[in-house]
């Protein structure tokens, strides 16, 4: 009979279920580019972190009340991310 108290410590259970619950949050929250934009996010100072964070916050708040909607056709995505660029890049330059 194979020893499962090995396999079922509390250590290794919690870090089994910690490891399913960070899995769901990032697949909820869009996967593997949430991920790629937290390690990007760390390359930046704590203060533009929060500028980006606030212009990305009150983008996404926008979309949901429906005041705005991203564009279909790749131009005017690319148009669209031109402008979004400019102001996260106004905003950080801004002084505070």
């Amino acid at each position: 009979m194979e020893n499962t108290s090995q396999k079922s410590g509390i250590v290794s259970l919690t870090l089994m279920s910690l490891e399913a619950q960070v899995k769901t949050l990032f697949a909820e929250a869009g996967g593997k580019p949430v991920v790629d934009l937290l390690d990007r996010l760390c390359k930046i100072s704590d203060q533009e972190q929060v500028k980006v964070l606030n212009i990305f916050s009150n983008l996404i708040d926008r979309i949901i009340s429906g005041e705005i909607r991203l564009p279909e056709s790749d131009s005017e995505l690319k148009n669209f991310e031109d402008e979004l660029y400019a102001e996260i890049i106004n905003a950080m330059t801004a002084k505070s």
